[in-house]
């Protein structure tokens, strides 16, 4: 129960990764914001954890959009009077490539990603530094170090996270603050799956599998113990990395 007491603001926490690591985080003892865009989702969740016995704030929040995280945090300090740890995990995929890429969805795309990731980190400092302690996980991608055919504006913001967090790990160690990503291969998520029917979907994993020495694909909860492991003391010297979670589908070094 090493996160007992804590307080924990997970965002994209409606399914996929984000649920799973806000899932564990509550069976772990700590209070969690809930942040997505989906409230249906949200709720489902919320609802799992209180059915737990955890404690837990659900928020409807576009993570592109200002006023609406400040307003999230905001009460989610006023409620508990603290926040330790943040999780940017909220993102979608669409493939299209840059020849019929339109800048409204470049531009979503940044928007969602990287800007959101910069807003969420941004407001969350001011409570971490007023503690004088806080660790924060951001979701980068491999795809934001390999690229990827038809994806080059997910890639890029997703390298974008990357610099951002060596960046501001840098500008906030001395605050007790630690800012780490995490860059999963393919998991099996909505986001992988996209509009594929089951047997599509089928054989796009076995074509992926070929790749991947451990021979399968992700899932949700591979990421939550390196997740868990970033947020809590055993990385209390751990700062501006970023982690691939690929099952070893490529190495970088």
């Amino acid at each position: 129960m090493e996160f007992a007491g804590k307080v924990a603001l997970v965002t994209g926490s409606a399914a996929g990764i984000g649920r799973a690591v806000v899932l564990e985080l509550a069976r772990q003892g700590a209070a969690v914001a809930l942040a997505d865009l989906d409230q249906v989702g949200t709720e489902r969740v919320a609802a799992e954890i209180q059915a737990q016995g955890g404690r837990c704030m659900a928020y409807r929040v576009d993570v592109s959009q200002e006023s609406g995280v400040a307003a999230a945090i905001a009460d989610i300090v006023s409620r508990c009077g603290r926040l330790d740890m943040l999780v940017n995990a909220a993102g979608f995929l669409r493939y299209t490539p840059v020849a019929e890429l339109s800048m409204a969805d470049w531009k979503r795309m940044i928007e969602v990603h990287l800007m959101g990731t910069f807003l969420c980190c941004r407001e969350a400092l001011r409570p971490m530094k007023s503690q004088k302690a806080g660790s924060i996980v951001n979701f980068s991608s491999g795809l934001g170090a390999k690229g990827a055919k038809n994806a080059a504006h997910y890639a890029a913001a997703k390298a974008g996270i990357v610099g951002f967090t060596k960046s501001l790990a840098m500008e906030v160690a001395a605050d007790g603050i630690r800012v780490n990503a995490v860059a999963p291969g393919p998991i099996d998520t909505a986001l992988l799956r996209r509009d594929a029917t089951e047997e599509e979907f089928a054989a796009e994993v076995r074509n992926r599998e070929k790749t991947i020495p451990m021979g399968r694909i992700g899932v949700p909860e591979d990421l939550v113990g390196p997740c868990l492991f970033l947020l809590g003391e055993m990385s209390r010297y751990v700062t501006g990395q970023t982690i691939h979670i690929n099952g070893g589908g490529f190495f970088l070094g």
